[in-house]
């Protein structure tokens, strides 16, 4: 379902009621816009801006599983604009009209730390931006080691000092290797960080399975993990949205949802590109009953390594494009009538300066 739902920008952006919403059939849509009424628009600010009334309207993508036009719990989000409506009445302040708002509806794009651009209301954007990404690939290559080496994914918890019941990926070492996850990991993965978004880590790590069990066994000891300079290479799993909240945050910050392949940095992590490597180095340190792993990641010895997401027919991946097969855009005619048509993404890299880092992320060298 296609919903243009009410937003207030005061401090922060706070979401209302469901305005007007239609179903989405063949990649298409129609919503009617009709004048808001003074029980739906704000005073904008009585001080600065007497005799100004205004609201905005944030168009969303939704898996309406019920067909009632109405985001009900659980209902997940495909998209969140980034280009929203406003509809301004009474008196339209100077500072308005010098950047093209008008009395009535309008296109504005928000940016987190620059002014709003107007837009054109007959080609307002809403790309799928939240459609997940369903596999991710990391590979690599090492040389022979001596002993029993395995290597698995290690999941936040486990980084936290927590064992889970299952690992996504625990497997003897190759000269050549590559692990493929694909789909939800299990529940006892999953970190909530505080941002209001689920995720999950994987960390690749090489372990010397001491005891011979064919798993990680307390006492086993981490051998290699996967460094960017002074990075952590990973796969990030973050969870379908499923409030306006949620949805607002992921397309903001640009997260994307599903899988994707990052390293992290001082303030947050970064995906990586196709042509982005990154270094398989020692860790120090033996698994334990408290912290089962905490590899470190020294400058000796290292080895290359290779990331790779969401494959490629030709087997190569690109795990820093948040790309999706198509995008939504609006059309807003005089008459307020919205229609929509699929055409495809741009491909972007995102940068996430946030404070969303894995657990006791294993530490690389500068």
């Amino acid at each position: 379902a296609l919903v243009f739902t009410k937003a207030a920008v005061m401090d922060s952006f706070e979401f209302g009621d469901a305005y007007a919403a239609a179903t989405v059939s063949g990649g298409e849509a129609t919503v009617w816009l009709d004048e808001p009424g003074a029980d739906v628009l704000d005073e904008l600010d009585p001080d600065a801006y007497p005799g100004s009334y205004g609201a905005f309207f944030v168009p969303t993508l939704h898996q309406d599983d019920d067909q009632d036009l109405v985001h009900d719990d659980g209902e997940v989000f495909h998209a969140f604009g980034h280009v929203w409506l406003m509809f301004l009445s009474g008196v339209v302040p100077d500072d308005f009209a010098a950047m093209g708002l008008v009395a009535g509806w309008n296109a504005v794009e928000l940016e987190a730390e620059a002014p709003p651009i107007v837009g054109e209301l007959d080609a307002v954007p809403l790309p799928v931006n939240l459609l997940a990404v369903e596999s991710a690939t990391i590979g690599g290559t090492t040389v022979a080691l001596d002993g029993d080496v395995r290597l698995l994914l290690a999941p936040g918890p486990l980084l936290e000092g927590e064992w889970v019941d299952e690992l996504l990926y625990d497997e003897p070492l190759d000269a050549d290797w590559s692990i493929t996850v694909t789909g939800a990991p299990p529940d006892d993965h999953l970190v909530d960080d505080g941002s209001g978004l689920t995720a999950v880590y994987e960390v690749p790590l090489a372990y010397l399975d001491d005891d011979a069990s064919g798993d990680l066994s307390l006492g086993d000891t981490p051998l290699y993990t996967a460094c960017r300079g002074a990075q952590v290479g990973a796969l990030l799993w973050n969870a379908p949205p499923t409030t306006l909240e949620q949805a607002f945050y992921a397309a903001w910050v640009g997260l994307g949802v599903g899988w994707a392949a990052i390293a992290t940095t001082d303030d947050g992590f970064e995906f990586l590109d196709e042509g982005d490597r990154v270094t398989a180095k020692p860790a120090s340190g033996s698994i334990h009953s408290e912290v089962p792993v905490k590899p470190r990641c020294p400058t000796e010895r290292g080895e290359k390594a290779r990331l790779a997401a969401g494959a490629s027919p030709e087997g190569v991946s690109h795990p820093s494009v948040r790309s999706h097969p198509a995008g939504f855009s609006t059309r807003v005619q005089d008459s307020c009538s919205v229609r929509g048509d699929t055409k495809p993404l741009s491909r972007q890299r995102a940068n996430c300066s946030t404070s969303r880092t894995p657990p006791n992320a294993p530490a690389c060298p500068a």
